[in-house]
């Protein structure tokens, strides 16, 4: 089945969380690899329109190592317009890591997992360990490129040596990413200075369409032992004809599968795919604004959405896969009483507006006002996200809890503002002070 949605939905390629533009042109694109390496995190991944790199772009192709190999060959990759392109990355080395650093910005991303070379300085000499080696395939053979390669480490003072053709850059870096890109410029032997990423200027591919880079970590520092690796590179096109367009197809490995939950909880969905592949998530046939990841994910599950039919459209500019229709089970839960099981959820709104904070004591204030402004009641003890987002509010949650396992327990709160944990503020029915049993006492509040 040919594709009918080219240009219309969000790019996924493998793993990779893109978007999906128009047709492609001869220039003013580039291809971004982002390397994610074994014990890497969702928060890890670049998610689709972030745009990251000296060369800002929001379709970069997250490639995963599985940690045990170092070494493969990427799908057919996806350039900057969101086209999907015969552009693959061939990669060689002896080591793969989440490196050091945070991840809250695209950029902290980017430079988050890393290709690396951990070799022993012992045996490295010989066995190649040291260098890390790829090989960007299908490009044109009369284009101008530009390419850049993101380092960082998982260590601290790692240096490596950056060669492209003739040219060598000689890199130190300085434990994580420290937020801003900065360009090597060290090209004498033996002068290693901090940098962060090399580039190559109008660079021509081989006869064979290719561009090789290389990596080689330096080991004459028995200290610097941890691992100076590939975080991205990029190739920015100049001039000469359009990428070749990709030729492989696309498959469902596997399907979704239904999901049950309650007012206010949480679901998800998830499909697998084998090749390039872009993902639209539909709800009753209709496609779902965004949701072109491999797991759809719903936090906060209304009633409304009962019986609702989930799927998800897996495509490229080759051929297209719907998968298979599951359905979403949505429960009311509104008992009247508390009940084992359940949290009431009491919500204030609008307070501590005054003083531009919400704290405590404006919401003990709030609930010697008045009735809250929202009640809801939800399985377990996860209150989710409201949506939409709203702000200056308080909630007072309450329930009934029972421990099946004598010992010791720990009650907690985790909010992103101050709260506070009561046990039995009110006795229970038989008026003693001690824990209502909950097989046989009535709670009173």
């Amino acid at each position: 089945m040919t594709n009918p949605h080219k240009g219309t939905f969000g790019l996924i390629c493998t793993a990779l969380l893109l978007s999906c533009p128009s047709a492609s042109s001869a220039a003013s694109v580039s291809i971004g690899a982002s390397f994610v390496g074994r014990n890497a995190t969702p928060a890890d991944v670049l998610a689709p329109g972030e745009q990251a790199g000296v060369v800002p772009q929001g379709n970069w192709n997250n490639i995963y190592d599985d940690g045990t190999t170092f070494k493969g060959a990427s799908s057919s990759l996806v350039d900057s317009a969101g086209n999907f392109t015969a552009v693959k990355i061939v990669y060689d080395a002896n080591d793969s890591w989440s490196s050091d650093g945070p991840t809250v910005t695209p950029n902290d991303k980017l430079m988050k997992g890393i290709i690396k070379a951990n070799p022993n300085p012992d045996t490295a000499p010989t066995n190649n360990n040291d260098r890390m080696q790829f090989v960007i395939t299908n490009l044109p053979p009369t284009g101008s490129f530009n390419v850049l390669v993101y380092l960082t480490e998982n260590g601290t003072g790692a240096e490596a040596d950056v060669a492209l053709g003739t040219t060598t850059y000689y890199i130190e870096e300085e434990n994580s990413f420290p937020g801003t890109f900065t360009k090597a410029t060290a090209s004498t032997p033996g002068s290693y200075a901090d940098a962060n990423y090399a580039e190559f200027d109008g660079i021509t591919p081989a006869a064979n369409g290719t561009i090789t880079v290389t990596a080689k970590k330096n080991i004459v520092d028995p200290q610097v032992n941890d691992g100076i690796g590939v975080a991205g590179i990029q190739v920015v096109q100049v001039s000469g004809p359009a990428l070749p367009a990709n030729t492989e197809s696309n498959s469902i490995t596997n399907q979704p599968v239904a999901a049950v939950t309650a007012a206010g909880g949480k679901a998800s969905f998830t499909v697998g795919t084998s090749g390039p592949a872009a993902i639209q998530w539909l709800k009753n046939g209709t496609p779902i604004a965004g949701a072109i990841n491999p797991t759809y994910n719903i936090t906060n599950a209304l009633v409304a959405d009962n019986a609702a039919k989930f799927s998800a459209l897996v495509y490229n500019n080759v051929v297209t896969n719907k998968s298979t229709e599951v359905t979403l089970s949505v429960d009311a839960l509104t008992p009247e009483t508390l009940v084992q099981g359940f949290l009431k959820v009491e919500r204030w709104e609008d307070i501590g507006s005054a003083t531009g904070t919400t704290g405590i004591d404006d919401l003990k204030a709030a609930i010697a006002a008045g009735p809250p402004t929202t009640v809801f009641y939800v399985p377990g003890a996860d209150v989710p996200q409201s949506n939409p987002d709203i702000s200056n509010f308080g909630v007072k949650v309450s329930g009934w809890v029972k421990p099946d396992v004598t010992g010791d327990y720990d009650f907690f709160t985790r909010s992103d503002d101050p709260s506070q944990v009561f046990l039995n503020p009110t006795a229970a029915a038989s008026g003693t002070n001690a824990l209502p049993n909950i097989t046989t006492d009535t709670p009173t509040a």
